[in-house]
């Protein structure tokens, strides 16, 4: 009797973790035609989601991912766009100028982070301006439509 109950208990273990890491895997790899696939349009301008700065500006999309070395091999091409761009870049940057954050979120884009604090106002020709830096590299590299998504953050404060 009991090796009958705790065979109950590991299948019905096994079906659980089964279908939750299910679950988490087809979340990661949503097709195109699924809803919920993570595109750049679903950042509103102004919106903040998942306690994330304030979206200001986006450009480009996001490519759909197969599998997680598509997502990997994506997320290597940002990171070289980004070093491609970091000497032209230079004189944006915090203290000369407004950009303090530039990475790259899992997700699949180019993030560039503005002070929010900043007395200068961040406007579309500076956006663009930016964007075209990035554009062209991405370009060198055959990247078309590369998504990067601009936002408002603070300085981060040194304890």
């Amino acid at each position: 009797m009991k090796i009958k109950k705790y065979s109950i208990i590991a299948i019905v273990s096994v079906l659980l973790i089964t279908g939750c890491v299910t679950y988490k895997i087809h979340s990661m790899f949503l097709t195109a035609e699924d809803p919920e696939k993570k595109l750049l349009e679903e950042y509103e301008i102004g919106d903040q989601k998942r306690g994330d700065p304030p979206v200001i500006a986006t450009y480009g999309k996001i490519p759909e991912f197969e599998n997680e070395e598509q997502r990997r091999d994506w997320l290597n091409n940002l990171s070289e766009i980004r070093k491609g761009v970091r000497s032209e870049m230079r004189s944006y940057f915090y203290p000369e100028g407004p950009v303090v954050g530039c990475g790259h979120h899992y997700d699949g884009y180019i993030r560039i982070s503005f002070e929010k604090d900043k007395d200068i106002m961040v406007e579309k020709p500076l956006i663009d301006e930016i964007y075209g830096i990035i554009d062209k590299q991405a370009k060198k590299m055959g990247i078309q439509d590369v998504p990067v998504v601009f936002d408002l953050e603070g300085i981060p404060a040194l304890d």
